[in-house]
């Protein structure tokens, strides 16, 4: 949830943290030790909300897998953070399940990590590229988690147009991908970053696989969906979605709860909008909107620290 630097506005102005792009999977033993962590991007401000995280203290600090939504700076900052504090935590324990974490990204994200962040990736991750060209909409083999069986994440091929590209500009490459995570009990929606034509295929389905992925994104328990603003724009295709995106596409795809994540509100520009917006604003404003609507569920704005169960 982005502040700018230098903006007047109220919420830039704010000294509490707030959430960012970032989030953990975690699995414990029920007793209070962690047996399992994965954590989707690495955005600023994540390490610091790591070193806060009650399921992570001490002993129970753990890095095992990293997940990429795409390769943008906002959602990569903290790699060498993260990273070398995971590998400074083994030297000191003596113990350290991974020294070398591996990250799973799309291969055109991979590449992208491996120009950016040459250091890291040679030092203290093992990059695993999923080595597909999926069309955007279009459900991605499964990630493979062997340790914990009872997760099961499946990505889907995402368009964000502003980092589908390869190295040299010169070509569009897909580079970005959403997951679903179905726990035991509970599913899980991740669609982080995403320009404005994801809209058409979630809410108008045209090709089989299109059908299919909306199919497993329907009836979620939580859509945790990119919200960068209020109103946005009507471009044809613009970098992120607007609240009423937003919420067109929970009618269509039902889900329980929906968290918003990105949030600014500032391309809807002073006295238009969203700008300046506090997180309370956002909730009560979409709230009001989200039932004057009849949208499914409930709008939730989330707060770093928040947990939710699978």
């Amino acid at each position: 949830m982005k502040k700018m630097f230098g903006c007047p506005c109220d919420r830039c102005n704010d000294h509490n943290r707030r959430a960012n792009v970032s989030i953990s999977l975690i699995s414990h033993d029920g007793a209070g030790k962690t047996l399992h962590h994965i954590l989707f991007d690495v955005g600023g401000g994540v390490a610091t909300s790591l070193f806060h995280c009650p399921w992570l203290k001490h002993e129970n600090s753990r890095l095992d897998q990293i997940i990429l939504t795409h390769w943008h700076p906002d959602h990569t900052l903290n790699f060498n953070r993260v990273l070398v504090s995971n590998f400074l935590r083994g030297e000191r324990l003596k113990i350290n399940p991974n020294p070398v974490v591996p990250v799973w990204a799309r291969s055109g994200s991979a590449a992208w990590v491996q120009r950016n962040f040459e250091f890291e990736s040679s030092q203290y991750m093992h990059l695993q590229p999923s080595g597909e060209a999926n069309p955007i909409g279009s459900l991605i083999e499964p990630i493979h988690l062997p340790a914990i069986p009872d997760i099961k994440i499946t990505p889907f091929s995402l368009s964000h147009f502003s980092a589908d590209f390869s190295l040299d500009r010169q070509s569009k490459v897909p580079s970005c991908a959403g997951f679903v995570v179905e726990g035991p009990n509970k599913k899980a929606i991740f669609f982080w970053d995403s320009d404005t034509t994801n809209e058409a295929w979630v809410t108008n389905p045209q090709t089989d696989d299109q059908k299919a992925t909306v199919s497993l994104l329907q009836d979620a328990d939580y859509l945790i969906i990119d919200t960068l603003v209020w109103i946005g724009r009507n471009d044809k295709v613009y970098p992120h979605l607007s609240f009423p995106r937003v919420m067109n596409m929970a009618k269509s795809l039902r889900p329980k709860v929906t968290l918003p994540v990105h949030i600014s509100g500032h391309p809807d520009l002073p006295g238009l909008g969203s700008w300046g917006w506090s997180d309370e604003d956002w909730q009560q404003n979409g709230s009001q909107a989200w039932s004057e609507q009849s949208a499914p569920g409930r709008f939730v704005v989330p707060s770093i620290g928040d947990e939710l169960e699978l």
